[in-house]
């Protein structure tokens, strides 16, 4: 068998040998998978792309609902304007009956 040695610092040792723990495995084994373990990036490419099509489909329904907020916004712009015609119509009509002429009292409304 064929052997590579490589030099680390204490600490990047004690990180190697930690991490092999965590993964249960021998430090040797460890870095070999680390080394030549090229599906990771396509488990972790498959992943990331899974979730960006799950956000994706997220701000789909965001925006349908946004849409929905702002037709809902617009329909109450527009009875709150009706309304307010309404009030401003009403004031009208009750300023020009405070403001009647004497002689209009006994008027009918078709003169």
């Amino acid at each position: 068998m064929a052997q590579i040695n490589i030099r680390v610092t204490d600490e990047q040792k004690e990180l190697i040998t930690s991490k092999a723990k965590d993964s249960n495995k021998s430090i040797t084994q460890y870095l070999i998978d680390k080394a030549l373990d090229d599906d990771t990036s396509n488990v972790n490419n498959a992943d990331s792309n899974r979730i960006i099509e799950i956000l994706n489909n997220q701000l789909a329904v965001k925006d349908e609902q946004i849409k929905s907020k702002d037709n809902q916004l617009l329909n109450l712009q527009q009875m709150l304007y009706v309304k307010e015609n309404r009030m401003l119509e009403y004031e009208q009509e009750k300023d020009d009956k405070q403001h009647k002429s004497w002689w209009k009292f006994w008027a009918t409304d078709k003169d």
